[in-house]
């Protein structure tokens, strides 16, 4: 079976939010994508498909960083979530790999994620303290990390990486 990664269409809107909702075991991060889609708060929204089953979903909001300097816009990634079944096949892997790959082609700047760092080091995120940036939230340190796209710009800030509002919503979801 040949994996197939594409922009989410509107008739995949229902099975996107059963796919969120089977795969963290609630319904908050499948809220969340809806409130973000209706908002407008979304820059891209991948699905996997398998045999026309979606599998795997992925998306990207703006986040901005907050500086004395400047502010700079780039991409936050998350929720991202694959079928219970489908889990450990590379299907998160290819869904991460090519997401950064669109974004890193539309010219932004930087990729934060409040995930597992163990994961999200293999495809070169570190921790956004090295990068004097922090996260609006209370997470841990480690679990709070940034892709540089674009390192001349990325390199002139210092400060909050600032999620859209959605985001303070489920706040007790995020870096879980």
């Amino acid at each position: 079976m040949k994996l197939i990664i594409r922009e989410e269409q509107e008739r995949d809107f229902g099975e996107i939010y059963r796919l969120n909702n089977e795969a963290f075991g609630r319904s908050e991060e499948a809220e969340l994508v809806n409130e973000l889609r209706e908002n407008d708060g979304i820059i891209i929204s991948l699905v996997a498909l398998l045999s026309n089953l979606i599998v795997g979903h992925i998306l990207y909001t703006p986040c901005k960083i907050n500086s004395h300097k400047n502010e700079l816009t780039g991409a936050a990634l998350g929720p991202m979530a694959v079928l219970p079944g489908y889990q450990k096949k590379g299907i998160g892997r290819k869904m991460v790999e090519e997401s950064i790959e669109i974004l890193s082609e539309a010219a932004y700047p930087f990729i934060a994620v409040l995930g597992y760092p163990e994961y999200y080091s293999q495809f070169g995120f570190t921790p956004a303290g090295k990068h004097g940036l922090r996260c609006q939230w209370d997470v841990p340190d480690e679990a709070f990390m940034i892709l540089p796209l674009d390192s001349e710009r990325t390199d002139e800030v210092t400060g909050t990486v600032i999620y859209r509002p959605e985001f303070s919503k489920f706040a007790n979801i995020v870096g879980e």
